[in-house]
């Protein structure tokens, strides 16, 4: 049987060719291959550290580690976790020599477990001031030792942590950062640990379900920021003992938590000061609760994403700078509102039910700088309004709404825009020669839009181009040669769903030398033109979804492919 790239496993939306953050899968039906040294690496630092590695992990004996500085210790480190070449043995072996204010970092290292800690001699394990676990499910606790030294900790989404695991820092005065979103088994009591982090200033508890109300009367006074999004166990009683013993508190996310209007009144009262506030997910708030924050005058930045029962910022945050009411009951009135606070720079109303009229007030925000209106009722007249005001956006996100082609009229207004999202039915070739004035623009999408090979000379004009998105449109192997030629720079691009592209058209973009990300998925190409991509060395990531290989076909593209470190396929 062969390898069926299945569409329903895509770890990238299809508007989105940005490579995933994790470059090993765990699934047991996929072959597995440890990545191989080196990497495509770019730089002559990493090139240095490539070889490094290579020597460290054959003759740890014959490399002579001690000498090295902390960010270099560190970033080696760091290449041997990418490179799969970290082994228990191996970090003890470096631990020996860690120089003081190394940064060790983890993250994604699957292999790491509360063996690794343990085997470091107490001496080190006391001097170490700044690690991250991320994602390193293996580990569950933090060793014997206590981590007195310790300033930054970086701990989420170890899903087996325990609810002991924190004890090593009951004595970490020094103690500034610890992330802890996703640790699951933590409690109440195992909060208990962090009384004498004096210093502790940023704490995100974030999907910690068995924390509740009660554990969070034990924070210490110093925190400034704190995470409690998708922690259930929270409601209005959890509020009141934050916000009546944090006094310090600048930024405070309750997303998803169980709170009412009651949690607002709280913050009325005692949070003056707060700067950041999140209610995203929180149903129960409403317009009402929100109108009692006028006293939150410091407030810069506020999100609502996903509360239905909200219209609208509060007048009186002068200050605000960063608004996100995506999916929220923002009408009419609530872009009225928002128009007066003119301080903004980042707007999110997607999915809004306003208006297309009422969108025009939106233009006196000559300040905004990113601007999402995503399924919104946006129609040309409005948009080129909107453009021909709001000068100083870098990103603008309008996809699936009613801006067509004589809207994208008003683009070239906008001469500081960097990233653009145009996927709407109504877009086609016409508008690429607006695009195509826009000499500053990094990122492009354009999915489902009506776009084929015409008007693709106008890329040439984008000289910063690096980020691509045409799928589901008209593309064919002519269009592919003229991609090739007219955006040479690109790093990561989206071609999937357009299936008038074949064997010809993947050779044309295997010129693209410079990719690390593509997606090819549902596309007319087959396993053997995969050996046009050869040449990309620097390619990490290929999305071809719906394509069939054998295993031998999958073994020999891996060999053929140093750097490419997700080609993620089922049975």
């Amino acid at each position: 049987m062969g390898i069926v790239c299945s569409s329903t496993e895509s770890v990238v939306e299809s508007h989105d060719v940005r490579a995933p953050k994790h470059c090993r899968t765990k699934n047991p039906s996929q072959p597995q291959h440890r990545r191989r040294l080196p990497l495509g690496s770019s730089t002559l630092v990493e090139l240095c550290l490539d070889r490094l590695a290579i020597e460290v992990a054959s003759a740890p004996a014959s490399v002579d580690t001690a000498v090295l500085p902390p960010e270099l210790f560190g970033a080696l480190l760091r290449r041997l976790v990418a490179h799969e070449a970290l082994t228990a043995d191996l970090f003890a072996r470096l631990g020996e020599s860690l120089p003081l204010g190394t940064r060790v970092d983890l993250t994604d290292c699957a292999d790491v477990d509360t063996g690794w800690l343990q085997a470091l001699a107490p001496s080190i394990t006391a001097s170490l001031m700044h690690i991250d676990l991320t994602r390193c499910t293996g580990v569950e606790t933090l060793g014997r030792e206590p981590l007195a030294a310790l300033r930054v900790a970086k701990l989420s989404h170890c899903k087996n942590m325990s609810p002991l695991a924190l004890h090593p820092l009951s004595n970490a005065t020094h103690l500034s950062v610890l992330h802890l979103a996703g640790c699951a088994l933590l409690r109440n009591e195992s909060l208990g640990h962090l009384l004498s982090c004096t210093q502790l200033t940023d704490l995100d508890l974030s999907q910690c379900p068995s924390i509740s109300d009660t554990g969070l009367f034990a924070l210490p006074p110093s925190l400034r920021r704190l995470n409690l999004s998708q922690c259930s166990g929270i409601s209005d009683r959890g509020v009141l003992a934050v916000v009546t013993g944090l006094a310090s508190l600048l930024s405070l996310n309750l997303g998803l938590c169980n709170i009412t209007n009651g949690a607002l009144a709280m913050l009325a009262v005692h949070a003056h000061q707060l700067q950041h506030l999140v209610l995203s997910g929180c149903r129960a708030v409403d317009q009402a609760g929100v109108n009692l924050l006028d006293s939150l005058s410091e407030l810069v930045s506020f999100e609502a994403s996903q509360c239905r029962l909200v219209q609208s910022p509060h007048r009186a945050w002068a200050s605000l700078t960063f608004l996100d009411l995506s999916t929220s009951g923002v009408n009419d009135t609530g872009l009225a509102v928002t128009a007066s606070l003119e301080t903004l720079t980042s707007l999110d109303v997607s999915q809004s039910q306003a208006t297309a009229t009422s969108f025009r007030c939106l233009r006196s925000l000559s300040r905004l700088r990113y601007f999402k209106a995503a399924r919104t009722k946006l129609n040309d007249a409005t948009f080129q309004v909107l453009c021909e005001h709001l000068t100083s956006l870098e990103e603008l996100h309008v996809a699936h709404t009613d801006v067509s082609d004589m809207g994208a009229r008003g683009l070239p207004h906008l001469k500081h825009l960097t990233s653009l999202v145009l996927s709407t039915e109504g877009v086609t070739y016409h508008s690429l020669s607006s695009v195509g004035s826009l000499h500053q623009l990094t990122s492009l999408a354009l999915f489902g839009a009506s776009i084929a090979d015409r008007g693709l000379e106008y890329l040439a004009c984008l000289q910063s181009l690096r980020r691509l998105v045409l799928c589901s449109g008209y593309l064919t192997d002519r269009g592919a040669g003229m991609l090739a030629s007219s955006a040479p720079h690109l790093t990561e691009l989206n071609v999937s769903h357009n299936k008038e592209l074949r064997d010809a058209g993947l050779k044309c973009l295997a010129q693209l030398r410079q990719l690390k990300t593509l997606n090819v998925s549902n596309t007319s190409i087959d396993a053997a033109s995969l050996v046009h991509l050869q040449p990309l060395q620097h390619l990490e990531t290929l999305l071809a979804y719906g394509l069939v290989l054998t295993r031998k076909e999958f073994a020999a593209f891996k060999d053929a492919m140093p750097s490419l470190c997700l080609f993620r396929c089922s049975h």
